[in-house]
């Protein structure tokens, strides 16, 4: 290693710096001094971690190499992250065994993946798991699989292994120059700003204890146990900003704080959210004990990893699934193999499409038809 010289700067090399920097380059010999002096930011390493976007925008040119084989499997899985996994998991334990599960990444788990370094497994997204409720019998069964539940008490209530378990968690924002706890930005708060924020966790709360004729919940886990009745169907039509709106909630303040949850759960805006997905983040929790979850040191990559050792012989890396289409035998799939480019017809009974809607309109042709006709009516 070279010998630790101090930082010496002349008026002389100051000015040929500036003079460099400003001119909209800074040769090597002075960047060490533009970083002393605050002019050249320290250089970023590392890569952007995600999707595989090269393969995955391949979608949007919608240009494919036509299939030069063909394979048979009585079900084809599009997308392996939780939902695709765990359908595999769930057809396995069912006894059933003609099944592959295609992803484009080489490494399944879509936005529960996670990484390693020499101090830590750690997660990339999706990092805990809210108390399974009642209706969520499938999530259950798993983890009595998986020896995250271990047991019922004697009111037939879950008990977790305490390994998993991160008991009263709690998250705070740092905001004018000090920490506060929860995530809504009190420091500074007006008391209009805080009427809202009451009136709103008040409208949430009616919303959680909600129930319609036949007994189920406005906003349940799994979704599709939530109710049917038009009312609650019809926040669907609206944004989650003209829901806010229609309440005459225009705090700034509590405008980004539902915000902040809109995109940590669903990566967009108040305007690009359903008022029925906004209010379902709200609603749709909070049945067990407190706001316990259920976290890993991986996150849910730890569910994955469990998951795809479960399934090792199912699952298709690196497969971009690009046309999902029923015919009269069942459906076909097409997909292509990222390693090598060329292309596979798979034929099937049926297809379980396991991908965010944007992509499976550019993946199903009847998704993409109904989303035209939606848009047009």
């Amino acid at each position: 290693m070279g010998e630790n010289k101090p930082l010496r700067l002349t008026r002389r090399d100051f000015l040929f710096g500036a003079a460099a920097l400003v001119g909209g380059y800074a040769v090597a010999p002075w960047r060490r001094w533009g970083r002393a002096l605050g002019l050249v930011p320290p250089e970023i390493t590392g890569s952007i971690v995600g999707a595989s976007h090269k393969i995955g925008h391949l979608l949007r040119a919608g240009v494919f190499p036509a299939p030069t084989a063909t394979s048979r499997s009585t079900i084809v899985i599009v997308g392996g992250g939780i939902s695709g996994l765990s359908a595999g998991w769930k057809l396995l334990r069912s006894g059933f065994k003609d099944f592959i599960i295609l992803d484009l990444e080489e490494q399944f788990g879509g936005n529960s993946r996670w990484g390693q370094n020499a101090v830590s497994a750690y997660p990339w997204g999706a990092h805990y798991v809210p108390f399974p409720s009642a209706d969520s019998r499938a999530v259950s069964e798993l983890f009595r699989e998986l020896g995250v539940e271990v047991g019922r008490d004697g009111r037939g209530h879950p008990i977790y292994d305490d390994r998993y378990v991160c008991f009263a968690p709690a998250e705070r924002i740092y905001i004018h120059g000090r920490w506060q706890e929860g995530l809504f930005p009190r420091v500074g708060a007006s008391p209009e700003d805080l009427r809202q924020y009451q009136s709103f966790n008040a409208a949430m709360a009616a919303y959680r204890h909600m129930r319609d004729s036949e007994g189920r919940r406005a906003f349940a886990i799994p979704m599709e146990r939530s109710s049917r009745r038009k009312d609650l169907l019809d926040l669907d039509r609206i944004s989650m900003a003209e829901f806010l709106k229609r309440n005459a909630w225009d705090s700034s303040r509590l405008r980004w704080f539902v915000e902040y949850c809109c995109r940590d759960d669903f990566g967009t805006s108040l305007a690009d959210t359903s008022a029925w997905a906004g209010i379902h983040y709200f609603a749709s929790r909070g049945e067990g004990p407190g706001d316990q979850v259920l976290t890993w040191p991986e996150g849910n990559g730890w569910l994955v990893r469990r998951l795809t050792d479960i399934l090792k012989d199912h699952l298709r890396p690196s497969s971009l699934a690009f046309n999902v289409d029923q015919n009269s035998s069942g459906v076909s799939v097409e997909h292509l193999d990222a390693r090598t480019g060329t292309a596979t017809r798979t034929q099937g009974r049926a297809a379980i499409v396991c991908l965010p809607h944007f992509v499976a309109e550019r993946t199903v042709p009847v998704l993409k038809q109904q989303r035209s006709s939606d848009l047009a009516a």
